[in-house]
């Protein structure tokens, strides 16, 4: 970040790569809604939002009978602006 990145992806523990693939969909696809003015971390946080509101109602996401476990969806965060 002392280079200029605004930024950071980092992980905390591993996660299967089907449901990582998952989020990082859903978060592209919110940052790119956001248009020119993006907020990375409120795109990431959303899609984790939208991960448990999903298996709220679905019960399954990716092949993952308890989707909503924070193991899932909590492994990653942004970190800048």
């Amino acid at each position: 970040m002392r280079k200029g990145i605004s930024n950071v992806y980092g992980t905390l523990w591993f996660v299967d790569d089907s449901m990582s693939s998952e989020i990082m969909t859903r978060f592209i696809s919110i940052l790119v809604e956001q248009g020119e003015d993006t907020d990375a971390v409120a795109a990431y946080s959303e899609a984790q939002r939208s991960i448990v509101r999903d298996a709220k109602l679905h019960k399954d996401i990716k092949g993952f009978p308890y989707p909503q476990h924070p193991f899932l969806w909590a492994a990653g965060a942004i970190f800048g602006k």
